[in-house]
């Protein structure tokens, strides 16, 4: 009697033997004559999963799935209007897209987003009529920022350029 067995590769799973028997291990008898048997194994699949620290920032394809060890994949991370890319999860700071080589365990991959900076620009018409403040200034996604008008001796405010009559002026940063 003759014991076989089997053994995978990491990343790869016993199909079955070349008589269809599909136990990766088995006794044969010996008989007469000389017996070929042949071991035949399949690519394990595993578990990507795909996740983003917030889903109103944006999103990320493809969703959780199983993969083929070896395959060849290409990740996407999609911000949504006011938010921008930051990084993968393991501190990668590469491109929005990203290749990935399935190894021989689950791997989990999460996007992580964060708010976009905009400029504020609040300027005069004419600076020799009055000044505007703050001038230039950053602000996030979402953030308020006042602006406000202070006008020259012998002139008043009238208006932004989008004809609000505000002075102060609260505004909501949503783009530059």
């Amino acid at each position: 009697v003759v014991h076989l067995e089997a053994i995978p590769q990491s990343g790869y799973l016993f199909d079955r033997w070349s008589d269809g028997i599909k136990a990766p291990t088995r006794d044969y008898s010996v008989v007469n004559k000389d017996t070929t048997f042949t071991a035949y194994f399949k690519k394990d699949s595993y578990t990507i999963t795909t996740s983003v620290n917030s889903a109103e920032m944006g999103s990320l394809l493809p969703i959780t799935s199983k993969h083929e060890y070896g395959e060849v994949m290409q990740l996407t991370a999609t911000p949504e209007w006011g938010y921008k890319f930051k990084c993968w999860s393991d501190g990668d700071p590469s491109l929005e897209k990203r290749t990935y080589i399935v190894l021989a365990k689950d791997t989990a991959f999460q996007a992580i987003f964060e708010k976009k900076t905009f400029t504020i620009y609040a300027e005069s018409s004419e600076p020799a009529e009055g000044r505007a403040t703050p001038g230039t200034q950053t602000a996030l996604y979402l953030s308020s920022v006042t602006i406000s008008a202070t006008p020259e001796p012998g002139y008043i405010f009238d208006h932004w350029n989008d004809r609000n009559r505000e002075n102060p002026r609260v505004i909501s940063v949503e783009r530059d």
